[in-house]
């Protein structure tokens, strides 16, 4: 337990720390991706509905207790019941009572409707958890693309500066007669390219970073910048698991199936208590209560407390029910609707659970092409990198020419663009991939 303490509380120190520097986290910014986005927060407040929902379907398994009472007074003519005289007379009266109902029997409508509420809880709860997982991978996709970005611009100012060096290079050589003039204006335009790839970059980067602001419903004001995860992407290209595994792994963890499962389960509660109108029902009831009445100005008068507590109190119990015999096809269009309603949840749920398995699948292959791509790109850097050192000892020597100098480095920094490129696809792959198994979670998120 110490080790845990001394661990979250080493995660707010530096999450804070890195707030204060104006550093954004993949973690903090899936944070407030999940406290700010607007259809998470609506199935959240959904939730609350559904659960008060539940909370009423238990409640019908008590009984009904209510107070009742009324006063009044009557000014002018009244008729004695007795001898039929009018009076004008001033009365007043009051009664109250305390009466309790209970359904004994309600043609298992209550069952049927609490299995229902619960079943539509389970499912909303997991509709939620999916709209988390949304959330994330939304976040990561673009938090990624920031970060590629990044490193992109710092490839392409990296690039520039080699050429400016280069450039100075070659003008030294040009004004001592060394390399022809062309060499020159050629270097020049590519200076330029190279200058115009870097403003690419930084503008790729800022609209990206806006993006990702609005996604996170950040002031877009605001700035900051992205601390790159401390991911290893070599230990993502060793995936043991084979398709089979993962397909069993989705449909024990895909909250989507299971929100469909619970949906099918509460219709089909639903299509049962919607029957229920075939079933006769019985109430019981008990009711205590006393009255009181008066006549001003009558000496005669009994007092209040009298009246009320001693000479008036009544008690009443007993049942009613209820057969139906023809109700106009209320129930049997009730019971239609739902049973519709009910296929309809069938269907949807055979659907979810096909497309969930292709989509395991889409993202098993995506990753593993993904893997083979970052060793490939790799590789190709590797050669491309040796090939360009070649050609910059032999410009130097004389022996290779400006435009042989060019593409070789050319090709290098394509190398380091496809590299990047790969590495980050691949992350991002990794987390589709745990999309598709429904397995991706905040808690998960380093």
């Amino acid at each position: 337990m110490k080790r845990y303490l001394i661990l979250i509380c080493s995660l707010m120190v530096s999450s804070a720390y890195a707030q204060e520097r104006g550093l954004l986290t993949f973690s903090d910014a899936v944070k407030i991706a999940l406290e700010n986005n607007v259809i998470l927060k609506r199935q959240k407040n959904q939730l609350s509905s559904i659960q008060a929902q539940k909370l009423n379907a238990k409640a019908q398994y008590l009984p009904s207790i209510g107070i009742q009472g009324s006063g009044s007074r009557n000014d002018g003519q009244q008729i004695d019941p007795i001898t039929g005289n009018g009076t004008n007379i001033i009365s007043d009266n009051f009664s109250g009572s305390i009466s309790a109902g209970y359904s004994l029997f309600s043609g298992f409508s209550r069952w049927n409707n609490l299995k229902a509420s619960d079943a539509s809880f389970r499912s909303q709860t997991e509709l939620a958890a999916r709209t988390s997982q949304d959330v994330i991978a939304n976040v990561a996709n673009q938090f990624l693309q920031v970060l590629l970005d990044q490193e992109l611009l710092k490839i392409a100012e990296a690039n520039f500066e080699n050429q400016n060096n280069i450039m100075t290079q070659i003008q030294s050589q040009v004004d001592l007669g060394a390399r022809p003039v062309a060499d020159k204006y050629n270097q020049e335009a590519i200076v330029k390219n190279n200058e115009v790839q870097v403003l690419r970059a930084k503008n790729d980067l800022q609209n990206d970073k806006s993006l990702l602001s609005q996604i996170l419903q950040l002031d877009p004001s605001q700035k900051y910048e992205l601390v790159i995860p401390n991911w290893n992407v070599d230990e993502l290209t060793n995936l043991d698991e084979d398709l089979d595994k993962l397909y069993e792994i989705a449909m024990n963890n895909r909250s989507d199936v299971k929100q469909l499962d619970y949906q099918t389960e509460s219709a089909r509660f639903n299509m049962k208590s919607a029957a229920s109108g075939y079933f006769p029902s019985i109430d019981l009831f008990v009711s205590y209560g006393s009255q009181y009445f008066s006549v001003q100005d009558d000496p005669e008068a009994v007092s209040f407390n009298t009246q009320f507590f001693d000479l008036n109190p009544s008690l009443s119990y007993g049942f009613s029910f209820s057969i139906p015999i023809f109700d106009r096809l209320n129930t049997y269009s009730r019971r239609t609707t739902a049973k519709v309603n009910f296929q309809n949840s069938m269907n949807d749920f055979d659907n979810v659970k096909k497309t969930a398995l292709i989509e395991v699948q889409r993202a098993y292959q995506n990753f593993q092409n993904a893997i083979l791509n970052y060793e490939a790109t790799k590789i190709q850097l590797q050669s491309a990198e040796f090939a360009n050192d070649t050609q910059k000892e032999s410009y130097s020597l004389g022996v290779a020419s400006l435009i042989e100098l060019s593409q070789s480095n050319q090709i290098y920094v394509q190398g380091l663009t496809d590299l990047a490129q790969a590495k980050y696809t691949l992350l991002f792959q990794n987390i589709l991939l745990n999309y598709a198994l429904g397995t991706l979670k905040f808690e998960d998120i380093p």
